[in-house]
């Protein structure tokens, strides 16, 4: 009998805490985000001039107000797609080992605005 008691004992006062407690709605709503679309291609260029699409790049862009990195990485057709909060952005490219790879084109022309709702196209060029 006292087994009993004890086995009515504990399952009443472990039941409160299994039974589910009532969500409450937040009291005020999140905030949505604001992004554009990047689509890049990576192209690896030869001597001649002659490119083709490259896998496996990863491309780096930073956000040139905040400083914020964001990577990416190209898929088996050598695209990339991400999306950006709108700003201004540099990218670099590197190996999937992340090893810088030599750009063919200044720093300075590898820069790009990203605007809200918005997609951009941009050619990460390289030498091969």
């Amino acid at each position: 009998m006292l087994r009993f008691r004890l086995l009515l004992f504990a399952a009443f006062f472990s039941s409160g805490l299994i039974l589910p407690t009532a969500q409450t709605a937040p009291s005020h709503l999140q905030a949505d985000i604001l992004l554009g679309f990047v689509h890049i291609e990576t192209i690896a260029v030869g001597d001649r001039g002659e490119g083709h699409h490259k896998s496996g790049i990863v491309v780096r862009m930073k956000n040139r107000a905040n400083k914020v990195e964001s990577f990416g990485i190209s898929n088996e057709a050598g695209v990339l797609i991400e999306p950006l909060p709108p700003g201004e952005y540099c990218y670099e490219a590197f190996s999937d080992a992340g090893r810088h790879i030599k750009m063919n084109r200044p720093a300075v022309k590898r820069c790009f605005e990203v605007q809200a709702g918005k997609d951009v196209e941009v050619g990460v060029g390289f030498k091969e």
